[in-house]
């Protein structure tokens, strides 16, 4: 932007100091070169012209704004700045060859062109980091129980910015042996951040053996999961009918209960022996003479 007063003047030997006139525009916002033509006249018919050169040329460069740096965790996208053309205050745009959205870790440089259209140029770098601090938050992990053998499933925890991630470890998956085991997790993101957990493993035999006799031994298979008898209890004694012998853990023998049969009233000479076979009392022997009778009861 230019302007000028038309304080233009000359001496006259008459007149003495003399103010130009001028048709032409006394200002000009436009960049060029303008040519204004002064009058000079002396009021007595005595006149002459000169002429004057404006030159409107900015020549001042765009002041540059401070270019923070564009931060992000997984992403970031830069805006275009924008600064102000020093002689029309207009707001101008910068422009870039660069992408403005950014996906992988790193650091990227963005330079950016202040032109002022006034042939004055600018340029200016900005730098984006897109840099993951954020470790994956891991999971509450509930303990892996079994009565005889386990195996682990591997768990699986979210990230800001890998999103799903499986575990790893250097421990085993499986166990079968009883006792209390920990696992020790780890869940790495793949962008330098990583944390850890631990599970724990615990094979314990909660069903309890069964009732096994005298010299035999109930041993837990851990492949079956079942106990496995072995040993044998001693012979079962021999029972009439009506009896039982049932094998007592605590004296390790067997309790005769139940009765025979009552025996039946035999004569002298005669024998009644009890038959398992047929439950009943064999008869043996042979009466005498009626008038020798003797009452006998047999019992065992």
């Amino acid at each position: 932007m230019f302007s000028y007063s038309n304080s233009s003047n000359t001496s006259d030997n008459w007149a003495g100091i003399i103010t130009a006139t001028t048709s032409d525009p006394l200002l000009d916002t436009a960049q060029g070169i303008y040519v204004v033509n002064w009058t000079f006249d002396d009021g007595n018919g005595n006149a002459v012209t000169s002429t004057q050169n404006v030159i409107v040329d900015n020549t001042t460069k765009p002041v540059l704004p401070i270019l923070t740096d564009v931060i992000g965790q997984c992403s970031a996208t830069v805006t275009a700045p924008t600064f102000n053309n020093v002689c029309s205050d207009a707001v101008i745009t910068a422009t870039t060859n660069d992408p403005l959205t950014y996906t992988s870790q790193g650091t990227f440089v963005v330079t950016w062109t202040f032109d002022d259209g006034d042939g004055n140029v600018q340029t200016a770098t900005q730098n984006v980091i897109v840099k993951d601090t954020i470790a994956p938050v891991t999971p509450v992990l509930a303990d892996v129980t079994a009565e005889c053998s386990a195996s682990v499933t591997t768990p699986t925890a979210e990230d800001n910015c890998a999103g799903i991630i499986t575990a790893t470890t250097n421990d085993p998956l499986s166990y079968n042996s009883q006792g209390t085991f920990v696992i020790t997790w780890t869940f790495n993101d793949g962008n330098g951040n990583s944390s850890s957990t631990t599970q724990n493993v615990i094979i314990q035999n909660t069903t309890p053996p069964p009732a096994v006799a005298c010299y035999q031994t109930a041993t837990c298979n851990p492949t079956t999961c079942a106990y496995d008898i072995t040993g044998t209890q001693p012979e079962a004694p021999v029972v009439a009918c009506y009896e039982t012998a049932t094998f007592n853990p605590t004296t390790c023998a067997y309790d005769i209960t139940g009765t025979q049969p009552e025996a039946p009233v035999v004569a002298c000479y005669e024998t009644a022996t009890f038959n398992p076979t047929t439950c009943a009392y064999d008869i043996t022997g042979t009466q005498p003479e009626a008038l020798c009778v003797r009452y006998h009861w047999y019992s065992t």
